[in-house]
């Protein structure tokens, strides 16, 4: 398996456990992947997980299209594990270059929203800093999602 034939793909990724990950990630070389995770080993990185050869058990491109831009769902695995792990994933997620990866978190912090007790979300005042210091150039729909959440937040204080 190549994994550098990966760099800059939308891709899923199915681990030996059999979860599925989906998202752009970025192709690490071996010197690349050691200074900076002491491995020497290269890998494939999607916002807030890194992935070894061993790591992965079947990986594929994703077309362009489909009612979710390619990927499965409105958002998957990756951005269930970033809300339920804290602030400090959910910030990771949202500093990441790919659009889409926080528009997909942003959608699924609105439904952690909705459900009684915020599904684990770090409490309204840190939530709503993460949102309101998102960094970079944005898509408008993205930019509209990010106000209609922080009104969320507002109106469920």
């Amino acid at each position: 398996m190549k994994l550098s034939k990966y760099d800059n793909k939308r891709v899923r990724i199915v681990t030996p456990q059999g979860e599925i990950f989906e998202g752009v990630c970025r192709h690490n070389g071996r010197e690349y992947t050691e200074h900076e995770f002491g491995r020497d080993e290269e890998s494939l990185q999607l916002p807030y997980f890194l992935f070894y050869k061993r790591d992965i058990k079947k990986i594929e491109i994703l077309p362009d299209g489909g009612p979710y831009g390619g990927y499965s769902g409105r958002y998957g695995l990756l951005e269930e594990t970033a809300v339920c792990d804290g602030a400090d994933a959910i910030e990771e997620v949202l500093s990441c270059e790919e659009d889409e990866h926080v528009f997909r978190l942003i959608l699924c912090i609105e439904d952690h929203l909705a459900l009684a007790g915020a599904g684990g979300l770090p409490d309204a005042d840190v939530l709503s800093k993460l949102l309101s210091s998102v960094p970079g150039e944005l898509e408008e729909k993205t930019v509209m999602e990010i106000e209609k959440t922080l009104d969320m937040i507002e109106h469920k204080r």
